[in-house]
């Protein structure tokens, strides 16, 4: 009652036979539902076109591109924000998949398109996957890339359609974050660290003094033995800690995990509280993963720090591994598992235990059950995150009062492929074989060291104080050096700069690089310079002579 309506009045006049005008005839409609149809279409199609507005918006803010894929003609479409995205124009780039194929890193192409392979094939409706991807200008950036699968009625593919998400500085976050994490389980270590080297150089000491008040040749040698021992055992704990804390791109590499295992027992074990004991039981028969070495190293020491604190001042810490067959980790986990065994690397504690309710939020970032400022609540996130970045899984059983088990379980490595590698035939040079050396090193120690050890390799040997003397040097004796051995650390101009200009005056020059703290970026570095080993400092007579054979037979082969 009272509410009004559309009508649609539709009529027509009409006359008598004599052409007189008599009125009109006609029909009236209520059209109010479809003048309402009509709103509403009106509305919807300004809200879309509102949508889409905030859509696209949202799509250019978040720098997101978008991509198409057609399987049957090989065609592939690229948003603007995709080609923006790495510093093209839309003409300047072929629309098809090898200008996509053409632009992923070397090292992460065929992981790429072997995962894209098994998705197309598995009938997943899904596919995600992250690789680094080059840029107009040569950099590359790390994208994050995720797409649905499209499907005909027969269950053909017939292409693809999605996104490309530039995650680059997430990368750089997470790996700052890695960093962080590393650095504070470095500092809960310093401690017992700077004691065990307090008591090495206390035993060098002494047995340096038994050594300047001995007259017997045979103690002596007893004595010298007992030094040599402290400063390694020293050396392997610098280098370790090195390891540790270095900052490096992540390498996808065979490691084999026990090594890395006795390296952090040997830290721990000189670093922790003498009341906790350690147990090592090392079952694994294939104990080789493909992983990057310094985050198994970590993963491995962060659950053992996470277990000292647990059990307090005095408990036991039991670091195992064994190998699952596929089966099991089909049945248990839910993973797909290939063909070869899983390693399952477990850490177990009879520490306090942690409360059922803590369980589920114990791999979240920034959870901790510690006091205010005794614990980020970043190690075991970042455990997990690494865990899971290998394909792998980390699951934790704990009861309180009796203690916790950790199990990291990760796949193993094709040991054949790595027998390999290792068998590959090695060429060493004559024993007996003398050359000219020239060892430039800015520490006079270290630079009479060096050549006194050479000396007593029968090798003839010129010494300089630092870049400017060796290249000198060189320019007058560069016909009799057969090798320079270069320090990398050094005032005023590095290895790298040294060599650069030797290598100006004699490009085929043989050189070997010294030094206590090079990465593997570094290391390959310097191999694209031309230099033929890296000597690690500090380093013994025999690692001496074996780096000069190695260099000079290689050296000799290839010249």
């Amino acid at each position: 009652m009272g509410s009004y309506g559309w009508m649609q009045d539709d009529g027509c006049p009409y006359y008598d036979k004599q052409g007189n005008f008599l009125g009109y005839v006609g029909s009236c409609f209520d059209i109010t539902q479809k003048k309402q149809l009509l709103d509403s279409l009106e509305n919807s199609q300004a809200e879309l076109k509102d949508a889409y507005l905030r859509l696209n918006e949202t799509i250019k803010s978040g720098n997101i591109g978008l991509w198409e894929w057609d399987l049957q003609s090989n065609q592939a479409k690229f948003s603007s924000e995709y080609l923006h995205q790495i510093g093209y124009k839309s003409n300047e780039l072929l629309h098809c998949f090898e200008t996509f194929q053409s632009r992923i890193h070397p090292d992460d192409l065929g992981a790429t398109l072997q995962l894209l392979q098994k998705n197309l094939d598995s009938g997943a409706r899904c596919h995600e996957v992250e690789f680094r991807f080059r840029h107009k200008d040569g950099h590359y950036l790390w994208i994050l890339s995720q797409a649905s699968i499209i499907r005909g009625k027969d269950g053909k593919v017939s292409g693809m359609l999605g996104s490309h998400i530039d995650i680059t500085e997430r990368k750089k976050m997470e790996s700052q974050l890695r960093q962080k994490y590393k650095m504070e389980a470095i500092g809960q270590l310093s401690g017992g660290v700077a004691h065990d080297f307090n008591n090495q150089i206390g035993s060098i000491m002494g047995f340096a003094e038994l050594i300047a008040h001995s007259n017997d040749i045979q103690t002596t040698r007893e004595y010298a033995r007992s030094i040599l021992s402290c400063a390694e055992h020293s050396s392997d704990l610098t280098k370790q800690l090195l390891n540790f804390s270095r900052k490096e791109d992540l390498k996808l590499e065979p490691i084999d995990i026990h090594l890395q295992i006795q390296e952090v027992f040997a830290l721990l074990n000189c670093s922790s509280n003498k009341k906790v004991r350690f147990e090592i039981v090392l079952d694994a028969q294939h104990s080789f993963v493909l992983a990057d070495k310094s985050m198994v190293q970590n993963a491995v020491l962060n659950l053992c720090l996470n277990a000292i604190d647990a059990v307090g001042e005095s408990g036991s810490v039991t670091i195992a591994s064994t190998n699952i067959d596929t089966q099991d980790i089909e049945s248990h986990l839910g993973i797909k598992a290939k063909a070869a065994p899983y390693l399952l690397v477990e850490v177990i504690d009879n520490g306090c235990g942690i409360p059922e309710e803590n369980l589920p939020k114990l791999f979240e970032p920034f959870f901790t059950s510690k006091e205010f400022g005794e614990g980020t609540g970043l190690g075991l996130s970042t455990v997990y995150a690494a865990v899971e970045q290998l394909k792998g899984r980390l699951l934790v059983e704990s009861d309180l009062g009796i203690g916790s088990r950790f199990k990291m379980y990760l796949p193993s490595y094709d040991e054949k492929q790595l027998a390999d590698v290792q068998n590959q035939e090695q060429v060493e040079a004559d024993n007996k074989q003398s050359f000219t050396i020239l060892v430039v090193d800015d520490e006079s120690m270290i630079r009479e060291m060096c050549a006194q050890l050479l000396t007593h390799l029968g090798h003839q040997v010129h010494i300089a104080s630092g870049g400017d003397e060796a290249i000198k040097l060189y320019a007058v004796h560069q016909d009799d050096i057969d090798l320079v051995i270069l320090d990398q650390m050094m005032p005023n101009k590095t290895g790298e700069e040294v060599l650069v200009e030797l290598k100006a005056i004699k490009p085929q020059i043989r050189t070997t690089i010294s030094s206590g703290n090079l990465t593997d970026a570094g290391v390959e570095s310097l191999t694209r310079l031309g230099v033929s080993a890296v000597l690690d400092k500090p380093y013994r007579l025999a690692q001496l002579d074996n780096c000069i054979k190695e260099t000079m037979c290689d050296s000799s082969a290839t010249s």
